[in-house]
């Protein structure tokens, strides 16, 4: 208020700022061009204007609007329990294996939506069966699940990106469906989607994993765990002003879905992992397995202990024939060449 009232609104400039005042049009055409300001310094100088940096980087902050941004406009936080998103990236190097070679991991990052209460999850591979187990572990975190999730467009979750109708990679969409969260992905190329985990990735590498001794995978994921716990968790957070571990478990945990049994299976019978690769001559096809709990398929049970009933537990497995004919499998059709084998 004092200040305010002075005639001069504030202390007298120097010389350095009536020579900044003067090239003010110099200054504001390099920036416009994108120049660096130590760089503008260097020019003036060369042009016999010797202004010192802290009084040109005053000045042009203050009339030039030098490194302003665009106005940062709060979104609203959603329900409680509701929305988690989701991102990946590049972590730092493990200690040295048996062979003495180092290994690179990557790093699931989970971020609430209201208490942005962080869960980091390494892993090396980047594919869907690790997107499965950083959710499950996430979950179990958490002590509940998300009803919606935001990824970003990885190959791991999201085959072919659109900002209408993606393509959800199937086994992660079927795991989706047996644990009953919906799959949000972001647009391409639109970090703001999914703000408040977009920045996560470089905070997590430098504040979590940086000049940390990790022997190994299992190793860095219980010092990511007590990192989110004991520092991260209890740490004020800017925007909302609350530790996230206190926000979290005081507004969040209660509305979150409660976990399903581990052995859920979705509305065909079968859970994600109990998918093979079986080869049908030259076909290559996906089939469910049976696993324990699903029903028993109807047929007589193998009594030998020989390669034969090895292919009768085999022949249990639901498998798709070919379109142009039903073949049984135990019983293949006369054809000509049957007539050329000796009786």
């Amino acid at each position: 208020m004092l200040i305010a009232l002075r005639a001069d609104g504030g202390r007298p400039r120097g010389d350095s700022w009536a020579l900044a005042v003067a090239q003010r049009d110099a200054i504001e055409r390099f920036l416009d061009r994108g120049v660096r300001l130590s760089k503008i310094r260097r020019l003036l100088v060369r042009q016999g204007v010797a202004i010192p940096y802290p009084t040109l980087h005053r000045f042009a902050v203050a009339e030039l609007d030098f490194g302003r941004t665009a106005a940062t406009v709060p979104v609203a936080d959603g329900e409680p329990g509701h929305e988690v998103q989701l991102d990946t990236g590049w972590m730092t190097l493990l200690g040295p294996d048996a062979r003495g070679k180092q290994h690179r991991m990557r790093a699931w990052i989970f971020t609430p939506g209201v208490s942005r209460l962080r869960f980091v999850y390494p892993c090396f591979p980047e594919t869907t069966a690790t997107a499965i187990e950083a959710c499950e572990a996430a979950w179990a975190f958490y002590g509940g699940i998300f009803r919606v999730i935001l990824p970003d467009n990885t190959k791991a979750i999201v085959q072919h990106a659109d900002p209408l109708e993606p393509t959800i990679n199937p086994v992660f969409l079927e795991y989706a469906q047996a644990r009953g969260f919906h799959i949000d992905p972001t647009r391409v190329r639109h970090p703001k989607d999914k703000a408040r985990v977009e920045r996560a990735v470089a905070s997590v590498r430098d504040d979590c994993f940086g000049v940390e001794d990790l022997r190994d995978l299992d190793h860095a994921r219980e010092h990511a765990r007590q990192w989110c716990l004991h520092e991260y968790g209890t740490r004020r957070h800017g925007r909302t002003q609350r530790m996230p571990l206190e926000h979290f478990e005081a507004e969040e945990k209660g509305p979150c879905c409660p976990r399903p049994p581990r052995r859920t299976t979705s509305r065909c019978g079968v859970t994600p992992r109990s998918i093979a690769i079986t080869s049908l001559r030259w076909r290559r096809r996906s089939t469910p397995c049976r696993r324990a709990g699903s029903a028993r398929p109807s047929g007589p049970e193998p009594t030998a202990t020989s390669s034969a009933s090895t292919t009768a537990r085999s022949w249990r497995r639901p498998i798709r024939a070919s379109p142009r004919r039903e073949v049984s499998r135990s019983v293949r059709p006369p054809g000509p060449q049957d007539a050329l084998r000796p009786a």
